[in-house]
């Protein structure tokens, strides 16, 4: 299965907590599984007051400033937590500029450090922190 193996590429284990922010229908319900299967908890949502080992962040043109949605996301990271935000891929509803990515990882002051097309309508980038140090 696709998403087993990437959610293995993704670098996640047992016990670790994962938020997901932008959930909608569209999302990848195959990765979202094998995600809660593999770390053994469910997905905790965007009301989750503690803090989280990564976010999985789904973010479509129109959503919003994508800034802002990466500032909240860092503020809930544990020490090294990762975040990876998914877009649709060119040609699908809602698609993502690389630009406007690029943009607001800056504003955000984030890192993009892999990215992954596994999945059949959304890219993948893996996000961390510069710094992070809870």
């Amino acid at each position: 299965m696709a998403e087993t193996t990437l959610v293995g590429r993704m670098g996640f284990a047992s016990g670790q907590a994962v938020a997901e922010v932008g959930y909608d229908e569209d999302c990848d319900q195959g990765l979202r599984e094998v995600l809660e299967e593999v770390t053994g908890n469910v997905l905790v949502g965007e009301d989750f007051d503690g803090l989280v080992d990564a976010v999985l962040l789904w973010h479509r043109d129109g959503d919003g400033e994508l800034a802002v949605f990466l500032e909240d996301a860092k503020s809930v990271l544990a020490s090294a937590g990762t975040v990876w935000l998914f877009t649709p891929k060119t040609g699908r509803n809602g698609h993502v500029d690389l630009g406007d990515v690029e943009e607001g990882l800056t504003t955000a002051g984030l890192s993009r450090t892999e990215s992954t097309s596994v999945l059949p309508d959304w890219n993948g980038t893996r996000i961390t922190v510069p710094g992070n140090s809870r």
